[in-house]
């Protein structure tokens, strides 16, 4: 069969009618294909089009920490893909980290924590003062063919949507510079939404951090690669080349997965950046009878009842923050004798609000002897900590309300309230039953696939981002959520997906051709379609055939494990493309991305 290699997301869209030009499973092939959509699959993509990470201790003077100095200076090359070629080269790397005089988290996977300390050392402690040691040098010989599928219908994955009743202009936790990426930070893009320069210690609304990771990929040129609003159903091994991705249009019913609606991609390496919080924990059997809360008060017909929320996180304080002004809270929440909680952190004057929603559940809680715990300051909140749900009932008089009655540990005597409206958020998952069932048996996941947490890949992220043959993890499902500890797995990852190139076009001996000059170029944000690709098989190389050039490891030279000995050119690489009018610009210059 003729197999098409491609790596521009316009070439593998299903929206078309069945045409004698379909392309069946397994015509359609790239060298990696990254699953998810969000800030860890977009730094991905970033370095696969040829963006490599440097060490720089010239810019702004050598790193903070002397010990990681001298050992980044131990390859001259500098390019930080040859000091992570094992999970020993970042054992070597980190070590010293609990000794050093630095602040080093001692919670994220220490591979996050060495780039996060590259991109912004010491930052915790002066954030104002804190400037990167990584250069990014763009070399279209690292360029790696990949397509980024995701489900979310912009670049940036969960950022993307707004699943939750929330409201979009809330700060992030996370400071700005916290959420940038390279090759067009946040920083740029709030002076190209304001034009004005952003203050150092600002939380952006999830408004602005929304648009900042959709505008990304076309201020990078990054669009061809991004796919968005696809779903990925399943992935499986194959003899031949890989793995086989099967992809769904995200809009179409699931009875359509064999139709034209579906298709396949076949790849040689697999990244999962799928994350950990695409499912939300549903309610009780119980609780799913009393309607779901809506964001705007004018969409809740019953917006004049209380409202019954239960969680006691940040997506809980989220709520009851974009609740409207006028609505009644009734608040179930898990509390202990020590009042931790994850709003507890939150200091008065950086995170206010969060603050103040900690200081209402507080005053529930020691209140919570009564059967009355109404936060004086707040009349319109009811707090009631650990409480349990006995009963559910519709409301006698009202239409479309219900009567929860539950019972406080301290207090014998079950409180009943009236609700009209249910916002549950006790926690969210990750979703890997896409995987199939060997992959799954793999990683160790048969049982838990469709319940992922960060604590579920975490041991084998730390030994080994490469999580089983040919398949990376990154972003959150590493047991990191903090997209500031999302680049060490991508690069990790993108180092080991480029030495597995290099160590195949070593054992081919594929025949060479030289790499265009593509200069900078413009992508067009085309939509997913699907055009023919056949005439563009075995077009750019006599000889080739398949649709496949490969470049020659004639110049490749050696690449020696050794941490202290790795001579690589940065000419040429293995790379299988094919050059087809959907690659040629205006000037007829053929684009590799």
């Amino acid at each position: 069969m003729t197999r098409n290699y491609i790596d521009t997301a316009s070439d593998i869209g299903p929206n078309h009618s069945p045409n004698p030009n379909h392309l069946s499973y397994g015509d359609l092939n790239t060298d990696t294909v990254i699953i998810g959509n969000g800030p860890a699959a977009l730094f991905l993509s970033f370095l696969l089009h040829g963006n490599v990470p440097y060490y720089d201790p010239v810019t702004h003077g050598p790193h903070p920490d002397p010990v990681l100095h001298r050992k980044l200076l131990e390859i001259p090359s500098g390019s930080l893909y040859e000091f992570l070629q094992s999970p020993e080269d970042v054992s070597y790397l980190t070590e010293h980290f609990p000794a050093s005089q630095l602040s080093y988290s001692t919670q994220a996977q220490r591979i996050n924590v060495l780039l996060d300390t590259l991109l912004r050392p010491n930052a915790d402690l002066d954030i104002d003062r804190c400037k990167p040691r990584i250069r990014w040098v763009k070399d279209d010989s690292k360029r790696v063919a990949h397509l980024v599928i995701g489900s979310a219908p912009k670049a940036g994955g969960q950022w993307s949507e707004n699943p939750i009743a929330t409201s979009l202009d809330i700060g992030t936790l996370s400071y700005a510079d916290m959420l940038s990426l390279p090759g067009y930070t946040f920083f740029d893009h709030y002076h190209k939404l304001y034009e004005d320069d952003m203050p150092v210690f600002t939380r952006p609304t999830r408004r602005d951090v929304s648009s900042y990771y959709a505008q990304y990929p076309k201020e990078t040129g990054m669009l061809s690669s991004i796919g968005l609003g696809r779903h990925v159903y399943q992935v499986e091994r194959t003899g031949d080349f890989g793995f086989l991705v099967r992809v769904l249009n995200s809009s179409e019913d699931v009875s359509q997965l064999q139709t034209p609606m579906s298709y396949a991609i076949r790849c040689k390496h697999v990244v999962l950046a799928s994350g950990i919080f695409t499912r939300q924990l549903s309610p009780p059997p119980p609780l799913q009878q009393i309607p779901e809360y809506v964001a705007s008060a004018a969409d809740n017909s019953n917006s004049n009842i209380p409202m019954l929320v239960v969680g006691s996180g940040f997506t809980a304080a989220d709520v009851l923050l974009s609740a409207h002004p006028n609505q009644e809270i009734i608040h179930i929440f898990k509390w202990n004798c020590t009042g931790s909680s994850l709003l507890k952190g939150c200091h008065p004057s950086a995170y206010p609000e969060y603050a103040m929603i900690y200081r209402m559940m507080k005053l529930a809680a020691n209140n919570s002897t009564t059967i009355n715990p109404i936060v004086s300051e707040q009349p319109l909140y009811e707090g009631f900590p650990n409480a349990e749900v006995i009963s559910i009932t519709p409301h006698p008089s009202t239409p479309d309300s219900f009567e929860v009655t539950f019972k406080l540990p301290e207090c014998s005597t079950p409180v009943t309230r009236q609700v009209g409206h249910l916002a549950y958020f006790v926690g969210r998952r990750g979703d890997l039953s896409y995987l199939s069932p060997q992959i799954q048996a793999e990683l160790g996941i048969s049982h838990m696939a469709g319940c992922i947490s960060g604590d579920t890949l975490r041991a084998r992220v730390a030994a080994n981002a490469e999580v089983t043959k040919g398949i990376f993890a990154i972003g959150s499902l590493t047991g990191d959520s903090l997209v500031k500890f999302g680049f060490g797995s991508g690069t990790y990852a993108a180092g080991r997906i480029l030495y597995k190139i290099s160590q195949m076009s070593a054992i081919d001996g594929v025949p060479e051709i030289e790499v265009p000059d593509c200069g900078t170029s413009d992508f067009v944000d085309t939509p997913f379609s699907l055009p023919s690709l056949a005439s563009s098989s075995g077009s750019g190389a006599s000889g080739i055939t398949d649709g496949e050039v490969k470049f020659s490891s004639a110049k490749k030279g050696c690449i020696e494990r050794d941490r202290k000995m790795s001579t690589c050119s940065t000419h040429s690489v293995a790379l299988n493309l094919s050059f087809s009018s959907a690659y040629r610009t205006s000037k007829d210059t053929c684009i590799i991305s």
